[in-house]
């Protein structure tokens, strides 16, 4: 058999130009979503955490240079893929939420552009720019694969998960999402599909194209660039790679109770806010269920992306193929936030994988990189005429031709406005939210980014350094388009054009098994009265409190008033909750009151909150130092629009001992009541 991948001494030792007749071909890989948990960046990845299993990826790896430090460079699909096919950042398209940088800027010679100009047949398929209508830049390519021709002559949105794809039954299917109404993005869903529908999902079917294009003969050097919608939610993918997983035995992330208190006031409040929902997991214990489908998909993803390498493997392109696999970004599962979006670590690092000729093999190294890299270093390695923007990003052909010899430096990520952004090294990683806050972490020896350092003095001047580093000016932020109103559609074509618009947005595929049941009217709530129910655990009927799978009970040993309290087992882990749903009021001011008791030698913190609020006004962290006697506490919180709460008690990092709970209530309080402090007396 052929080796896969092989490359003359010419290549190894690298060429000082490329001609047409030894021009390489490029096999442009693309995934969505996918964080730095796969299988060859095990042990290198900062921050470990689960570890999904990609056999194919990891082959890729041991046969070319592997980088384990490279960052995107957009916090989202959009951006980040605007300044990889531009070639430049957000902070100079404006593309800060937008990946539509040829609209406003037609003069940017698109990636795929410059490749069509040195003489390639360029081919594409899939999510290589954002997925919406409007937003794939049509020029310079040979052939545009999209499944059918409806999605050609509406706009070219990638409708991954549309009718004509598998969705499982019932729908929705996870745990997080089961009866409800959801939208089109289909936010934390998750479900196995039946193996035998593997071929008709879209994914799939962007994937066998791109094989077929490598058993062709191609006359000219040929650039094809493949991109996959997975791991992207919805996590849906055949029950083969669901299988792979014990879900029992799947790492969790590693979480800080109290990581994000030492951010700027601004950031710590929305990322507060974000990670409602890995609470919201944690209380339906669905957390590991999450993650598993999260794996899965990865796994579904390394399979497709493993097709394509077997038939590159296999064709008469294989000595003469460059391959790049990267993914736009990475993706947060619950530690310091659920999703992306942002300057940290696990939004930013991102799988990054080169081969063949003019690549070292088995190669990993952690010297910095970035995405934005990938345009000049194919205008060295491939010959491609300089476009007629400036390129951002740094040619990192020396560093994969000999990594052991390469220098680290810094990378600069724009974040969602302008004058937001971090600078990322090997050892450092600053951020700066303009005027609302810095950050500032020993990435090397907080792996995490647990430690803000950015308040301490001895590190303002390499925070100045760093801060030096990024561009002294910021593009505004592109005028934004409507689709219904400024997107015109001409055959199976389309520009932008402002108030010009013909576009009709097809109806969104959404099957459910059952339809979702209107709200129904919600019964007036008596003012003054107590909304806990059995808040004295006086009651014989225990399932108003949802006890965790017996990691509380209900006992008459120990109490505050009556004859029965709530106890917690000891040792309890920390985010094991106990929690009780009430009907609330929107727009209304509520006070929560409570007693509760630590056992003598009880160490740690214990956490009342309202795991159904947007912010954390209703939360209250209990130190378990004042052991031994019943304390009472109250906290007043405001319901914003919220109809509905969850209160819970819960153990905080590192809480050892034993507590106890009694006197729960919650009540309405009049309008002119003020929002006091947390109140506590013995």
């Amino acid at each position: 058999m052929k080796a896969f991948l092989s490359f003359s001494a010419a290549f190894i030792f690298g060429l000082s130009s490329t001609t047409a007749d030894t021009k390489p071909n490029v096999l442009f890989l693309a995934v969505d979503d996918m964080n730095d948990w796969i299988g060859c960046l095990a042990g290198s990845a900062p921050g470990e955490g689960p570890r999904a299993i990609t056999p194919n990826l990891d082959k890729l790896a041991a046969r070319g240079v592997n980088f384990t430090n490279a960052h995107t460079a957009g916090v989202f699909c959009a951006p980040s893929r605007a300044a990889i096919f531009s070639g430049q950042f957000a902070s100079t398209t404006g593309c800060y939420d937008s990946a539509n940088y040829f609209v406003n800027r037609p003069e940017i010679e698109s990636l795929q552009t410059s490749f069509a100009k040195a003489g390639y047949t360029t081919l594409g398929t899939g999510k290589l720019y954002h997925h919406p209508v409007g937003a794939i830049d049509q020029r310079g390519w040979t052939e545009f694969f999209l499944r059918n021709r409806a999605q050609r002559e509406n706009g070219w949105a990638l409708d991954s998960w549309s009718k004509g794809t598998p969705f499982p039954k019932p729908f929705p299917a996870s745990l997080y999402n089961k009866g409800q109404q959801i939208t089109g993005g289909m936010f934390l869903e998750w479900a196995a599909l039946p193996n035998e529908r593997e071929e008709e999902m879209a994914d799939t079917r962007r994937v066998n194209w791109a094989v077929e294009q490598l058993k062709k003969k191609h006359d000219k050097p040929f650039f094809l660039a493949c991109g996959i919608y997975a791991p992207h939610y919805p996590h849906y993918c055949p029950q083969k790679y669901f299988d792979l997983y014990d879900a029992a035995e799947i790492e969790l992330p590693k979480y800080k109770f109290d990581d994000l208190t030492d951010l700027p006031p601004r950031i710590e409040k929305s990322q507060t806010n974000r990670l409602k929902i890995r609470r919201k997991l944690e209380d339906i214990e669905a957390l590991d269920d999450s993650i598993h489908g999260y794996l899965a998909c990865i796994s579904y993803a390394d399979a497709m992306m493993g097709r394509v390498l077997d038939a590159l493997e296999s064709s008469p392109h294989a000595d003469n193929t460059i391959v790049v696999l990267w993914s736009d970004h990475g993706y947060h599962l619950g530690e310091k936030n659920w999703g992306k979006h942002t300057l940290w670590e696990r939004t930013s690092n991102v799988p990054f994988i080169w081969a063949g000729p003019g690549v070292a093999q088995d190669a990993k190294t952690d010297v910095t990189v970035s995405l934005i890299d990938m345009y000049p270093t194919f205008v060295e390695m491939c010959g491609l005429p300089q476009p007629r923007q400036k390129l951002e990003g740094r040619s990192i052909a020396a560093t994969l031709k000999n990594p052991a010899q390469a220098s680290d430096r810094n990378v600069f990520l724009p974040h969602m406005k302008p004058g937001e952004f971090a600078v990322i090294n090997r050892d450092w990683r600053y951020i700066c939210y303009g005027e609302d806050g810095e950050e500032l972490y020993d990435v090397q020896n907080d792996p995490h980014e647990w430690n803000n350092l950015a308040a301490r003095s001895e590190h303002e001047a390499r925070m100045a350094q760093l801060r030096d580093f990024a561009p002294k000016t910021f593009a505004q932020p592109e005028p934004r388009f409507n689709s219904r109103r400024d997107l015109v559609i001409e055959g199976e074509s389309y520009r932008w054009e402002k108030g010009a618009g013909n576009y009709t947005p097809p109806p969104k595929y959404l099957p459910y098994t059952n339809p979702p049941e209107p709200e129904k009217a919600r019964p007036k709530l008596k003012p003054g009265a107590n909304l806990i129910r059995n808040g004295s655990f006086e009651e014989d009927d225990q399932t108003v409190w949802k006890l965790q799978k017996g990691n509380y009970e209900i006992v008459s040993s120990e109490k505050a008033n009556g004859k029965r309290a709530l106890r917690s087992k000891q040792g309890l882990e920390r985010g094991k909750a106990v929690r009780q749903q009430i009907t609330i009021e929107p727009e209304t001011k509520y006070e929560a009151s409570y007693r509760i008791y630590f056992a003598p030698g009880s160490q740690g913190r214990v956490v009342f909150d309202t795991l159904d609020r947007f912010d954390d006004t209703a939360q209250v962290v209990m130190d378990a130092s004042q052991d031994g006697e019943w304390l009472s506490y109250s906290k007043r919180f405001h319901s914003g629009k919220h109809k509905d709460v969850t209160l819970r008690f819960f153990p905080g990092e590192g809480f050892k001992g034993q507590f106890l709970v009694d006197d729960v209530a919650l009540r309405a309080l009049s309008a002119k009541t003020s929002l006091s402090p947390i109140q506590r007396n013995k």
